[in-house]
């Protein structure tokens, strides 16, 4: 599937999956797109396997992968604050 229609279904899960009438939902998948949109009663768990995974970080001290699991979950908690 291209970037176009993976976004749409991923949407359209959301939207489904949400409703006030739905069930729970699992959605398994060796990768997501960047900067997808999630309803607030999403919750997303990411596991990540391998021997090392680095906690890089930029100039600013932001984490810039998944390595930094801490970081990443921090940066998202703030995010669900502010809305």
């Amino acid at each position: 599937m291209d970037v176009k229609y993976e976004r749409a279904v991923h949407n359209e899960l959301i939207q489904v999956t949400c409703a006030e009438d739905s069930g729970q939902y699992f959605l398994i998948t060796p990768k997501l797109l960047p900067n997808l949109t999630y309803h607030e009663n999403v919750t997303t768990l990411i596991i990540n396997n391998g021997d090392y995974l680095p906690e890089t970080r930029d100039k600013k001290g932001n984490a810039t992968n998944y390595g930094d699991l801490a970081a990443h979950l921090a940066a998202y908690r703030k995010l669900l604050r502010k809305s």
